[in-house]
């Protein structure tokens, strides 16, 4: 709700701010090239876990695109919800392609905390999702609708509920190093010179049947006679008295 100072404060510290979405960093300077009325308040982030204790059920809150940052629903399980729930609008898309990949964004966030999760939304999808993933129930896209579903207050921590993304880390750590591993031992080595021998360099190959040596010494001697101007080499027949 707004505070003192205009500015709409979160209930939940898990709440996210987006620029130009939800705040306008440096509105002074950018209220001079745009028109900010669309975002006439900036929010700020709250000081809770995002649990909201209730008569129904102690409930895991998820505001709106928070759905798709994966740790966002830890703090709240962990704090106690037995239930998530994710309010959203997405007004601002008029296709499916968002509202699907929030849809899709929820079913994660159910099978990493192993809770039942229910999502509202005027303009989106509303859908009821089990702790297995199971879309259970979902509305149409625009459509004024109301969706009946049993949902179950379940207890207990997941694996990712108790050490969250550290083994996703841990493996893509492991899998950069494996990669910069492979590139070196495949990168060809350079010839090194060593007292004017060239060390790990391969040997020529021979293209094609190499001259007898008989034929490259008559080569090499008129080479070396057109180069100094000589003339080649003149037969002689023996004559009668030799």
């Amino acid at each position: 709700m707004p505070g003192a100072d205009g500015r709409i404060v979160g209930t939940f510290e898990k709440v996210h701010r987006v620029p130009f979405g939800e705040y306008v960093p440096w509105r002074g300077f950018f209220s001079h090239l745009a028109n900010l009325s669309a975002v006439p308040l900036d929010a700020v982030p709250g000081t809770g876990t995002g649990l909201l204790p209730t008569p129904a059920a102690r409930l895991g809150v998820l505001v709106s695109y928070e759905v798709f940052y994966s740790n966002r629903s830890r703090p709240s399980v962990r704090a106690g919800a037995d239930l998530l729930v994710v309010p959203t609008n997405t007004s601002s898309y008029a296709s499916s392609q968002v509202p699907t990949q929030e849809i899709a964004a929820a079913r994660v966030q159910a099978v990493e905390t192993g809770r039942d999760l229910v999502q509202a939304a005027p303009t989106g999808f509303s859908a009821v999702i089990d702790h297995d993933g199971t879309i259970v129930e979902r509305s149409a896209l625009g459509e004024r609708s109301v969706l009946y579903a049993t949902v179950g207050l379940r207890l207990g921590s997941t694996l990712y509920d108790r050490i969250g993304d550290v083994p996703v880390l841990v493996l893509a750590a492991l899998a950069l190093v494996a990669g910069w591993a492979m590139s070196r031992r495949r990168r060809p080595r350079r010839p090194r010179i060593d007292g004017g021998t060239i060390t790990g360099a391969s040997p020529p190959r021979v293209v094609g049947r190499p001259p007898p040596p008989d034929a490259a010494v008559i080569g090499a001697t008129e080479r070396r006679g057109k180069l100094s101007g000589a003339s080649p080499p003149r037969s002689v027949e023996p004559g009668p008295h030799s």
